[in-house]
Protein backbone atom coordinates (compact mmCIF):
# COMPACT_ATOMS: atom_id res chain seq x y z
CA UNK A 1 0.00 0.00 0.00
CA UNK A 2 1.21 3.44 -1.05
CA UNK A 3 0.55 6.71 0.54
CA UNK A 4 0.53 9.56 -2.14
CA UNK A 5 0.76 13.20 -0.31
CA UNK A 6 0.63 15.38 -3.94
CA UNK A 7 1.49 18.55 -2.66
CA UNK A 8 4.62 17.47 -1.40
CA UNK A 9 6.06 13.97 -2.91
CA UNK A 10 4.12 13.95 -6.17
CA UNK A 11 4.73 17.55 -6.65
CA UNK A 12 8.27 17.85 -5.74
CA UNK A 13 9.57 14.00 -7.23
CA UNK A 14 7.16 13.68 -10.12
CA UNK A 15 6.38 17.46 -10.84
CA UNK A 16 2.36 16.42 -10.28
CA UNK A 17 -0.10 18.78 -9.34
CA UNK A 18 -3.53 18.81 -9.14
CA UNK A 19 -5.16 21.11 -12.05
CA UNK A 20 -8.71 23.00 -11.30
CA UNK A 21 -11.04 20.87 -10.81
CA UNK A 22 -9.61 17.64 -9.28
CA UNK A 23 -11.04 18.54 -5.86
CA UNK A 24 -14.74 18.65 -6.93
CA UNK A 25 -13.91 15.24 -9.14
CA UNK A 26 -12.99 13.39 -5.59
CA UNK A 27 -16.02 14.60 -4.09
CA UNK A 28 -18.32 12.99 -6.31
CA UNK A 29 -21.06 11.45 -5.07
CA UNK A 30 -21.08 7.61 -5.05
CA UNK A 31 -24.28 5.75 -6.31
CA UNK A 32 -26.59 3.60 -4.31
CA UNK A 33 -26.74 -0.72 -5.82
CA UNK A 34 -29.83 -1.46 -6.33
CA UNK A 35 -30.79 -4.08 -4.00
CA UNK A 36 -33.40 -7.04 -3.95
CA UNK A 37 -36.46 -5.85 -5.59
CA UNK A 38 -39.67 -7.67 -6.17
CA UNK A 39 -41.70 -6.84 -9.23
CA UNK A 40 -44.77 -8.74 -7.80
CA UNK A 41 -47.33 -9.15 -10.78
CA UNK A 42 -50.29 -9.06 -8.90
CA UNK A 43 -49.81 -5.88 -6.67
CA UNK A 44 -49.00 -2.77 -7.83
CA UNK A 45 -45.70 -0.87 -7.60
CA UNK A 46 -42.43 -2.41 -6.58
CA UNK A 47 -41.53 -3.81 -3.23
CA UNK A 48 -37.91 -2.90 -2.19
CA UNK A 49 -35.70 -4.51 0.37
CA UNK A 50 -34.33 -1.13 2.23
CA UNK A 51 -32.84 -3.11 4.95
CA UNK A 52 -29.03 -2.79 4.15
CA UNK A 53 -27.68 -0.48 0.94
CA UNK A 54 -24.31 -0.68 -0.87
CA UNK A 55 -22.64 2.23 -2.68
CA UNK A 56 -21.68 1.52 -5.80
CA UNK A 57 -17.97 1.93 -7.00
CA UNK A 58 -16.48 5.60 -8.31
CA UNK A 59 -15.01 5.75 -11.85
CA UNK A 60 -13.06 9.56 -11.11
CA UNK A 61 -11.37 11.88 -13.38
CA UNK A 62 -8.73 13.76 -11.54
CA UNK A 63 -7.23 16.62 -13.38
CA UNK A 64 -3.42 16.77 -12.99
CA UNK A 65 -0.70 18.57 -14.55
CA UNK A 66 2.95 16.80 -15.00
CA UNK A 67 5.47 19.51 -15.54
CA UNK A 68 9.59 19.10 -16.02
CA UNK A 69 12.03 21.44 -15.44
CA UNK A 70 13.05 20.69 -19.18
CA UNK A 71 12.42 18.47 -22.02
CA UNK A 72 14.90 15.76 -20.28
CA UNK A 73 13.21 16.09 -16.63
CA UNK A 74 10.20 15.95 -18.29
CA UNK A 75 10.77 12.64 -19.89
CA UNK A 76 11.97 11.06 -16.77
CA UNK A 77 9.50 12.01 -14.36
CA UNK A 78 6.56 11.26 -17.19
CA UNK A 79 7.88 7.64 -17.22
CA UNK A 80 8.57 7.38 -13.44
CA UNK A 81 5.25 8.84 -12.33
CA UNK A 82 3.29 6.45 -14.76
CA UNK A 83 5.28 3.31 -14.26
CA UNK A 84 4.28 4.20 -10.21
CA UNK A 85 0.79 4.50 -11.32
CA UNK A 86 0.18 1.53 -13.32
CA UNK A 87 2.18 -1.10 -11.23
CA UNK A 88 1.31 0.25 -7.82
CA UNK A 89 -2.37 -1.54 -7.45
CA UNK A 90 -4.31 0.64 -4.61
CA UNK A 91 -3.06 3.37 -3.19
CA UNK A 92 -3.89 5.97 -0.33
CA UNK A 93 -4.41 9.45 -1.65
CA UNK A 94 -3.90 12.18 1.47
CA UNK A 95 -5.93 15.30 0.84
CA UNK A 96 -4.53 17.35 3.74
CA UNK A 97 -7.55 19.86 3.27
CA UNK A 98 -10.34 17.77 3.11
CA UNK A 99 -8.72 16.08 6.10
CA UNK A 100 -9.41 12.58 4.07
CA UNK A 101 -7.69 9.92 2.47
CA UNK A 102 -8.42 8.52 -0.49
CA UNK A 103 -8.23 4.60 -1.41
CA UNK A 104 -7.84 4.24 -5.42
CA UNK A 105 -6.70 2.57 -8.17
CA UNK A 106 -5.36 3.69 -11.27
CA UNK A 107 -7.34 2.71 -14.28
CA UNK A 108 -5.56 5.48 -16.71
CA UNK A 109 -6.08 8.69 -18.21
CA UNK A 110 -8.39 10.73 -20.54
CA UNK A 111 -7.63 14.21 -22.07
CA UNK A 112 -4.07 13.81 -22.46
CA UNK A 113 -2.28 16.32 -24.04
CA UNK A 114 1.35 16.47 -24.10
CA UNK A 115 3.78 19.46 -24.43
CA UNK A 116 7.42 19.49 -24.50
CA UNK A 117 8.15 19.80 -20.77
CA UNK A 118 4.74 19.14 -19.40
CA UNK A 119 1.29 17.51 -20.09
CA UNK A 120 -1.61 17.62 -18.78
CA UNK A 121 -4.36 14.78 -18.68
CA UNK A 122 -7.16 13.29 -16.48
CA UNK A 123 -6.23 10.43 -13.95
CA UNK A 124 -9.04 7.91 -13.97
CA UNK A 125 -9.02 6.48 -10.36
CA UNK A 126 -11.51 3.93 -9.37
CA UNK A 127 -12.96 4.28 -5.77
CA UNK A 128 -14.04 0.77 -4.58
CA UNK A 129 -14.53 2.09 -0.84
CA UNK A 130 -16.78 4.89 -1.35
CA UNK A 131 -18.27 4.51 2.21
CA UNK A 132 -15.21 4.37 3.70
CA UNK A 133 -14.37 8.10 4.99
CA UNK A 134 -10.63 7.63 6.54
CA UNK A 135 -9.71 10.87 8.22
CA UNK A 136 -5.87 12.03 8.46
CA UNK A 137 -4.82 11.53 11.74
Amino acid sequence: MNRFWFNDVLSIVYGVSFSRGAYRALRVPAEVKDGLINDWIDQHGTQRDLEERFLQSRRLEVPIILVGDDEQDYDEKYTTFFTLMENTGYFDLKVEWQNRIYKLLYDGVTDFQDFDDHCTCKLILIDDFPQIKTPIV
